[in-house]
């Protein structure tokens, strides 16, 4: 539900403070939708609530051709606008209009930014894997520790940075040196020994 038809749900089982009968809130209430409110859309769900309010037992379908039979015969010329609470009404159908989009832009905007950071997120993500698919042979390394990781099984940039230093350590044929030099080429490409990665060996 758009969030202006939200409020003014709301704010018309609130109004009998303003307007006693049904019939002379919806009144006010349509002569400030025809006035104001543009878009059509919600337009149209605004004045089927409103009808609805007015005729709690109609249908749907009879609630959107009531209103719209009443938008058509222009019900701002009925004389609403003599109701003594008529400017009390619209003043706060207007405070509701302005908090109600503010409310929407405010969610639409977060939810932009929501979506920015997920997809900056997810290339980050893309990027990083797209490294880790390297084959360790790319590294600048001695072809002695290249043997000796080749030697370990590992094939990838992802399944060595996948053991941390310790395990590296106990790879034959690799020493303080060795995983001194492994390290520093990892760092170029901001690799480091003993990286989470799930996500990337679970992918499918």
């Amino acid at each position: 539900m758009h969030p202006l038809v939200e409020s003014i749900c709301k704010f018309l089982e609130e109004s009998h403070m303003y307007v006693k009968d049904r019939e002379g809130l919806a009144g006010i209430i349509f002569t400030f939708l025809i006035e104001n409110v543009k878009e059509k859309e919600v337009r149209n769900e605004l004045g089927k609530a409103v009808m609805q309010f007015q005729f709690p037992n109609a249908d749907e379908e009879t609630l959107l051709k009531m209103w719209e039979v009443a938008a058509a015969s222009s019900v701002s010329e009925k004389g609403w606008k003599h109701e003594p609470n008529y400017e009390k009404v619209v003043s706060s159908v207007l405070d509701l209009v302005r908090n109600a989009r503010v409310k929407a832009e405010e969610t639409a905007h977060k939810l932009e930014q929501e979506q920015q950071e997920k997809h900056e997120e997810n290339e980050k993500i893309i990027a990083l894997y797209s490294v880790l698919d390297k084959e360790i042979s790319s590294m600048e390394l001695a072809v002695r520790v290249l043997n000796a990781l080749d030697n370990a099984g590992l094939k990838r940039l992802g399944e060595l940075v996948s053991h941390n230093k310790a395990e590296v350590f106990k790879i034959k044929g690799l020493g303080k040196a060795a995983v001194c030099q492994i390290e520093t080429e990892l760092g170029k490409l901001d690799l480091f020994l003993g990286m989470d990665l799930k996500g990337w060996r679970d992918r499918s």
